[in-house]
């Protein structure tokens, strides 16, 4: 809706998108993270869900757009734990640990496993 707004900015974007092209959700991921699976995703469906420890992982019903455009217009809170749990979106567990990679270091790290 308008620059600034980090990852609920991004993802309003995609799920007025989505509402429009008439797709039924969203399917949201960090570019940081490695090891996403298909059970991870399967078991973020239906939405709302998120992965509980990287919560721009998530699988978001396109009609949850109203909501959230609200949501951003109501408060300065750019959480999207916070819009999660307005929402009450489900959390999941992965059953295989996310890596979250930032640098080159966190790259390297976990491939002796």
């Amino acid at each position: 809706p308008e620059p600034g707004l980090g990852p609920l900015g991004g993802l309003c974007g995609a799920l007025h998108y989505a509402q429009t092209q008439g797709f039924d959700a969203v399917l949201s991921s960090s570019c940081d993270v490695l090891g996403l699976t298909e059970a991870c995703i399967a078991g973020l469906m239906p939405g709302p869900a998120i992965v509980g420890d990287h919560p721009v992982i998530g699988c978001w019903p396109a009609a949850l757009v109203g909501q959230l455009t609200a949501w951003i217009a109501a408060t300065q809170r750019r959480s999207v734990f916070a819009f999660a749990d307005h929402i009450a979106a489900r959390r999941i567990v992965a059953a295989v640990p996310l890596r979250n990679v930032n640098t080159p270091d966190d790259l390297g790290a976990g491939h002796g496993d």
